[in-house]
């Protein structure tokens, strides 16, 4: 890769001497960046991190046999459309926390109360029974008024954690802010209203911490992660974490031979997500 940072060095040379060149500049050390996330050396995955996913076969319930469905009240509420009933939620977070899971991280917004009463009922009381080890998320909105963005932020639904602002260490941001040419490069670790929607700063805001400092907060109490800083991402190879069917961890057989009756969890970080390609929302 030398002579491609010669390279690109000689024409950062040239461009700073030319008037207005700073557009030109940010974006060739974006596709620098592209580059190097592209050839070079990856990120090893961690033995710690498992993902849930919520695939096709979840969807359809491909491998669960009808006794296995009757046996389940999760794979019998995953037998409607999605977004399943949150007793599905509930049920997910006792089985791996009672695992042994260290940190399990539900990808998905519950901003509005349920369909059904009872089934938040449900998750709130997996929640405050796991709590300290059950990460959800919260999320800004984006709303066009005039000429004007305006943003709305949105925590998960007070039917599920009981007041309107849930406890900090149970939720973080699921939003990424992309780069000036739309492509996503980097976190923002924690960050503040006024940030996000570019005003004047208020020095009594407190900051809000994405998933991943929520997470590392929990899973490192004594660390201190006070900062406002933003990180650039670094990949894995693409094969590093290959998703696990969320349903098969419903289903007895699977349990014991997939997951050795729930050892497999023990002491693991789980993030649970979609990964059927008509659930994706896909960031460049």
């Amino acid at each position: 890769m030398a002579p491609l940072v010669l390279g690109v060095g000689i024409l950062i040379g040239v461009a700073k001497l030319t008037p207005g060149s700073d557009h030109f500049l940010a974006g060739l050390d974006r596709q620098l960046l592209d580059t190097c996330h592209v050839n070079g050396s990856k990120t090893p995955p961690r033995e710690d991190i498992v993902i849930l996913g919520i695939d096709d076969a979840s969807l359809t319930l491909a491998s669960a046999w009808p006794e296995d469905i009757a046996a389940s009240p999760a794979l019998q509420a995953m037998q409607q459309p999605f977004p399943w009933p949150r007793r599905v939620w509930a049920e997910t977070i006792h089985r791996l926390c009672d695992a042994g899971a260290r940190l399990v991280f539900i990808d998905l917004a519950f901003v509005a109360p349920g369909a059904d009463p009872d089934d938040d009922k449900l998750l709130r009381d997996a929640l405050d029974r796991h709590a300290g080890r059950v990460l959800l998320g919260a999320k800004f909105d984006h709303s066009q008024v005039g000429g004007a963005i305006i943003s709305n932020l949105v925590y998960p639904s007070p039917t599920l954690t009981g007041t309107s602002l849930p406890e900090p260490g149970s939720f973080g941001l699921l939003n990424f802010w992309p780069d000036a040419d739309q492509v996503i490069r980097s976190l923002d670790l924690q960050i503040t209203r006024s940030e996000v929607d570019g005003g004047i700063p208020d020095p009594e805001e407190k900051p809000l911490p994405s998933v991943a400092l929520a997470a590392a907060s929990i899973l490192h109490p004594d660390q201190n992660y006070s900062t406002d800083s933003t990180v650039r991402l670094r990949f894995c190879p693409l094969e590093s974490y290959p998703p696990a069917s969320l349903h098969t961890i419903f289903i007895p057989d699977l349990w014991q031979s997939n997951f050795g009756s729930g050892a497999f969890f023990n002491d693991k970080v789980v993030f649970v997500g979609a990964s059927a390609a008509e659930l994706q929302d896909f960031q460049r």
